[in-house]
């Protein structure tokens, strides 16, 4: 009988091969969980909260009773300070200087990611990359002021960083890196990618070397991007990336 196993609490002693049965009819019989029984006394708690807090509002209208924000406390204000705080902060200037600048973030983002599919047999893995840039709005709406040329004529980015994380991806998944960089840049110079939409002509751009000003990069890259023969000149990179991206 599982009431008359719970009135002897601590005072009882089961053969081992009897507890668990014993334990599992106890709960399978619970007529309620734990689970609800702590659902209902919070839900209790918070009404009897709520009703305590009209209840001295409703005895005193001097005082404003609200809650805190954060945590369960019900803080007691008196309203007339309250009301006076208010009205000072509204006829604040500085409250408000806010409403004079963009109301979003003032950034807009541009996010970018090439998946190469890997040859799995009965997976589907991919490979991606991830590139995000960011570009910062003016600061106040009525803003109209532009930067001259030289504000932009040296850029962080250059095809020579982009180049060495290239290669320093590529080493990592096993293959040379720097063989692979040359494949790349002798197919893009071989083959167009303008059939592959946007991407193709982001990765026109970023492995055709002669595409931008002279950076001083090395006389391997240069030649690279005029060789005929790329999987003969380049036979250590097994793969060519182009043909996975595109």
């Amino acid at each position: 009988n599982i009431q008359n196993f719970l009135q002897l609490r601590d005072n009882f002693a089961l053969p081992l091969n009897n507890r668990l049965n014993l334990t599992v009819d106890l709960i399978s019989n619970s007529p309620t969980s734990y689970g609800d029984r702590q659902e209902v006394v919070t839900t209790n708690l918070s009404q009897l909260a709520k009703d305590t807090r009209i209840f001295l509002r409703d005895l005193n209208d001097r005082v404003i009773f609200t809650s805190a924000d954060k945590g369960s406390v019900t803080v007691a204000l008196n309203r007339q300070v309250y009301i006076s705080k208010v009205n000072e902060m509204l006829q604040d200037e500085n409250t408000y200087e806010i409403i004079k600048m963009d109301p979003t973030r003032r950034i807009v983002t541009i996010f970018f990611a090439l998946g190469i599919p890997l040859n799995i047999p009965d997976k589907s893995v991919a490979v991606s990359f991830y590139f995000e840039a960011n570009y910062a709005l003016p600061f106040e709406l009525n803003s109209s002021y532009f930067y001259e040329g030289t504000y932009y004529a040296k850029r962080s980015l250059s095809r020579q960083l982009i180049y060495k994380v290239f290669t320093s991806k590529i080493d990592s998944f096993g293959y040379p890196g720097l063989d692979c960089l040359l494949r790349i840049i002798c197919e893009a110079g071989k083959y167009s990618l303008n059939e592959n939409g946007v991407l193709g002509d982001i990765l026109q751009i970023i492995f055709t070397p002669s595409m931008s000003i002279s950076e001083d990069l090395p006389d391997e890259i240069i030649e690279a991007e005029s060789e005929q023969h790329c999987n003969q000149r380049y036979k250590k990179c097994p793969v060519n990336l182009l043909d996975l991206a595109s």
